[in-house]
């Protein structure tokens, strides 16, 4: 049956030139179609492709990471700072006599 529609085109002539001429579109269009990847911006196809990465914590389970020694220890000097800082503000406030010229 298929082969029964090729030779109907074919034998036609005015059949035949619709065929020819949907055939030369179909390449310009895949033409036009290549050109047009060529001329995009690559940062745009990876902006497209882009997949968000999950936070650390889903990726754990919900549960924390473990802190490195080094950062234990900044995060104990900058809470002794801080406290330091509160007490400087509540003596200076509160305990200090003004001084007078």
């Amino acid at each position: 049956m298929k082969l029964r529609e090729i030779y109907n085109v074919l034998s036609d002539e005015e059949s035949r030139k619709f065929y020819d001429w949907s055939l030369a579109q179909e390449a310009a269009s895949r033409h036009a179609e290549k050109m047009k990847m060529k001329l995009e911006d690559p940062r745009e196809q990876q902006l497209r492709n882009w997949e968000p990465v999950p936070d650390m914590v889903d990726r754990l389970g919900g549960r924390n990471m473990k802190l490195s020694d080094q950062a234990v220890s900044a995060i104990t000097i900058d809470v002794f700072i801080i406290i330091f800082s509160i007490c400087c503000i509540i003596y200076v406030v509160f305990f200090r006599e003004p001084y007078y010229y």
